[in-house]
């Protein structure tokens, strides 16, 4: 059975599509699993990665000895760095060892460091803005401000961790997939239908 990858818009209900995915093929999910899996084997508070894939959206401007990767204070005092050639190395080498079985991964760039395997299916989750903000409102109870908010900021840092990580490439681009699922129009149920079935027929 396929490797499937789950890219998702901010709002667009795609982490529930990814679990529903999971569930019906009976694989296991990995999302939050991939920075604890990668931290622990390169012997790093989870934090550290955490941090990481934030530092590509933040607005601020770094010193000269900064620009190689993140600066933080460990708890002994003494300063780290890791550089975005680790942090990469780390979280790749995490889902590589996820996808020795047939499983469902969602974002951290899985579908570009599985880009060759032939066994993979990387799928897109997206829907209109006025869907995922209406979602966002019910979801997390915000205003509609803050849910647009929220939706704006939650791409960008997903465009920024992409374009980063991943050689200046664009995450909506179709050609890295090979499904786009509009979950605004067809719902959840049959989005995850139709990727179960997509699964299925690489098994």
């Amino acid at each position: 059975m396929a490797v499937v990858t789950v890219s998702r818009q901010t709002g667009s209900d795609g982490d529930d599509v990814a679990r529903m995915v999971a569930a019906d093929l009976g694989v296991p999910y990995a999302a939050r699993e991939i920075i604890e899996k990668a931290a622990f084997q390169a012997g790093l508070p989870q934090e550290v990665l955490d941090a990481k894939e934030k530092e590509s959206s933040q607005e601020r401007t770094f010193a000269t000895s900064d620009m190689v990767g993140l600066v933080r204070r460990s708890q002994t005092g003494r300063r780290q760095q890791l550089a975005d050639s680790l942090y990469l190395q780390y979280v790749s080498e995490a889902v590589r060892q996820f996808a020795a079985d047939s499983c469902v991964i969602a974002g951290r760039g899985s579908q570009f460091i599985l880009q060759d395997r032939p066994d993979a299916v990387h799928v897109h989750i997206y829907a209109p803005e006025a869907f995922r903000v209406a979602r966002m409102m019910q979801l997390e109870q915000l205003s509609r401000e803050a849910a647009q908010r929220a939706v704006r900021i939650g791409d960008a840092e997903r465009a920024a961790f992409t374009k980063r990580y991943f050689n200046n490439a664009n995450w909506r681009n179709p050609d890295y997939y090979n499904l786009m699922v509009d979950t605004g129009r067809i719902g959840v149920d049959a989005a995850a239908a139709i990727i179960v079935a997509a699964a299925r027929s690489l098994g």
